[in-house]
């Protein structure tokens, strides 16, 4: 609540103030919260085990927005990850990205009843393990034929291919094939 005064001025000078009787309220003009999601991020985010992950998500809004960050609909845990605030971007920092930190990350910006939400996949990726079963099908002059099953552990990514190596008996280096 504030008072104000009033003064008329002229070339002979400055008149006696007008008071206002009452404290007017002031309220900021209200701006409606607005999240700016970057193109970056509206796919799945893949990182590696062991880098970094720093999301930086532009707002705007008037008064500041309460700014609510969740992974899988749970608040997030303080010693997992950090979270900084502006008056115009929330930046969610991550100092050593793990695989539990993979999943659907939300941030939402509110003020009085009104809100806006967006929503981030993180994926957290690491080496798959060795494929499984590996076993001798067929052997014909300098030829074998192999088979295998994929492994038990993916690394939280899809399987793109496999290398085949042989050694020699003797010597155990190995060379593509």
């Amino acid at each position: 609540k504030l008072y104000f005064r009033v003064t008329a001025i002229n070339l002979a000078g400055t008149s006696q103030p007008a008071i206002t009787k009452e404290p007017i309220t002031i309220r900021e003009i209200l701006q409606r919260p607005k999240i700016w999601m970057p193109r970056n991020l509206r796919q799945t985010l893949m990182r590696k085990v062991g880098e970094t992950v720093n999301i930086v998500i532009p707002f705007q809004g008037k008064p500041r927005p309460k700014v609510i960050w969740t992974k899988d609909g749970q608040p997030l845990d303080s010693k997992e990850v950090a979270v900084r605030n502006s008056n115009t971007d929330t930046i969610l920092f991550i100092r050593k990205a793990e695989r539990h930190h993979s999943g659907i990350y939300e941030v939402e910006v509110q003020i009085e009843n009104m809100s806006d939400k967006v929503a981030i996949t993180m994926q957290i990726m690491d080496k798959p393990g060795p494929p499984q079963n590996v076993k001798i099908v067929d052997v014909w002059g300098f030829n074998v034929a192999l088979e295998w099953k994929p492994p038990q552990d993916d690394g939280n990514a899809q399987i793109t291919g496999y290398t085949i190596q042989k050694a020699d008996k003797k010597t155990m280096v190995r060379f593509p094939i």
